[in-house]
């Protein structure tokens, strides 16, 4: 299985991202949806990727993390991909790619290895690049 990042590379040749690349999902995995319409609090540890398009507040790990346009979250984000089209208040996002999209609004604290910010994305917080952001989440966990 390609990495978002790959498969891009792979189609075009160029090292920037476009909305219209689509996420990595394993050949027999469906992903985890949150769906439109629901609150949830809690935490979720999932080995598939997870969409959320639901108000979510509470922790996320995964292999990917899509966060859709009707999504309202608050909290922690770990995973290898990350793609932002909603809205993130006070989060935490760790990922070794992260790629804001056209009208997502985050703020917060960024931490990723590569971070990919699209024309009309929203940021405001604090950014570190980091060879090993997972890494770096679990260690701000343990404090």
């Amino acid at each position: 299985m390609k990495t978002l990042l790959q498969a891009y590379r792979a189609n075009t040749g160029r090292r920037s991202m476009v909305s219209e690349v689509a996420l990595p999902v394993p050949a027999n995995d469906a992903p985890l949806v949150l769906g439109a319409g629901t609150e949830i609090t809690g935490n979720i540890v999932s080995k598939v990727p997870v969409h959320v398009l639901a108000a979510f507040h509470g922790r996320v790990q995964g292999p990917v993390i899509f966060i859709a346009k009707t999504a309202e979250v608050t909290g922690r984000f770990e995973a290898e991909h990350i793609v932002v089209e909603g809205c993130v208040a006070d989060g935490d996002l760790f990922a070794d790619l992260l790629v804001l999209r056209p009208g997502c609004d985050v703020a917060g604290t960024i931490m990723c290895r590569e971070l990919i910010v699209e024309e009309g994305a929203l940021f405001e917080g604090q950014y570190r690049r980091h060879a090993d952001p997972l890494r770096i989440g679990r260690q701000f966990e343990e404090v």
